[in-house]
């Protein structure tokens, strides 16, 4: 439904619908330059099994990891003569004290204090992303295949190849908090579960395309977004039970949803933020 049927379906079953402004202070903890951050500005934020948040910025040569008691400052795996995209990706740590990410048109881990290139791919075939899969393996996603790299024995697997399904070719890729692995593609997802069973979902027969922004919630379901067909605007679906559900229509570019506390829904459209309470 697009945001106008949404306001009018949210007073027909009680439900409350509206921009949202700000949060008490008291609700909220920031974290900046004068809390120990390498900058202020923060491109992208992942957490790692230890709770340690990890932290990419800017343009500067340096992440944060915070740890609920300080911030430490490291080495960022970026080489502008490689990567035209800089700082995009989310470094993954491994728990151990160590981090993976793709980078630099390859893959690469922090060993200590420093980034060593584990694989190095090229122009014409590097990883766009990859997350961790368990306690010593990765699933790393290209545009046309998702492979498995097993750490210990340096061994790469292939575990699909996009021209077998029915979900175009591949765009991002996620971490559920069931220990599954979700890939949006260029015509709908697909899911590696726990003990590495495939299943995909194709979105043309409900008018969206080109999925991103994929968002996790609890029970295994899935939240993503993309174009709907028309090319016009963008809608984000829910995904839960094998079932695919559209909760919104009529976001601007980049727009997108997720799951928030006490069953809402949460839709960032352009410069607004709308909850959806009871959603």
């Amino acid at each position: 439904m697009t945001l106008k049927q949404m306001r009018w379906t949210a007073l027909a079953l009680g439900m409350a619908l509206c921009p949202v402004e700000g949060q008490g202070a008291a609700r909220w903890r920031y974290w900046t330059v004068a809390d120990g951050l390498t900058e202020s500005f923060s491109r992208v934020v992942n957490r790692g099994s230890n709770g340690e948040i990890w932290v990419r910025h800017g343009t500067v040569a340096k992440l944060s990891v915070l740890n609920g008691r300080g911030v430490r400052q490291i080495a960022d795996p970026w080489v502008k003569s490689l990567d035209s995209k800089p700082r995009q990706r989310r470094v993954w740590p491994d728990g151990a004290g160590g981090a993976w990410v793709v980078e630099n048109l390859g893959l690469m881990r922090l060993d200590g204090d420093r980034w060593k290139t584990e694989w190095q791919g090229s122009q014409s075939d590097a990883p766009l992303d990859m997350t961790l899969y368990g306690r010593d393996r990765l699933v790393v996603l290209f545009e046309g295949r998702v492979e498995m790299y097993e750490v210990a024995a340096k061994r790469w697997v292939k575990l699909r190849d996009a021209q077998q399904g029915k979900i175009g070719r591949y765009r991002e890729i996620t971490a559920g908090f069931g220990g599954e692995v979700w890939i949006a593609g260029t015509e709908g997802i697909g899911r590696l579960s726990g003990k590495a069973e495939w299943a995909e979902w194709n979105t043309g027969r409900i008018g969206l395309k080109d999925l991103d922004h994929m968002q996790p919630g609890g029970g295994g379901e899935l939240f993503v977004s993309g174009e709907m067909h028309d090319g016009k605007e963008r809608g984000t679906i829910l995904w839960r039970d094998g079932k695919l559900k559209i909760v919104a229509k009529g976001l601007s570019s980049e727009g997108f949803g997720w799951r928030g506390p006490e069953d809402s829904i949460w839709l960032l459209d352009g410069r607004r933020l709308y909850l959806v309470a009871g959603g």
